[in-house]
């Protein structure tokens, strides 16, 4: 029974289908949310950090 009775098979597929979004997926989503919220200075640098980590992407 395992996953199955312990629901831990619906869990294991959303968490594989996050990893099917590549960087530049993650970087658009970061930008979109800077660009609409008025952010404080310490999530402006979480977001930077975020942005560093997914790397630079073409646009």
């Amino acid at each position: 029974m395992g996953d199955a009775a312990t629901g831990a098979a619906p869990v294991r597929r959303r968490l594989l289908a996050l990893h099917l979004f590549d960087a530049g997926y993650w970087r658009r989503r970061v930008l979109a949310v800077k660009g609409r919220f008025e952010l404080t200075e310490r999530q402006l640098t979480q977001l930077e950090k975020i942005l560093r980590r997914l790397g630079s992407s073409a646009e």
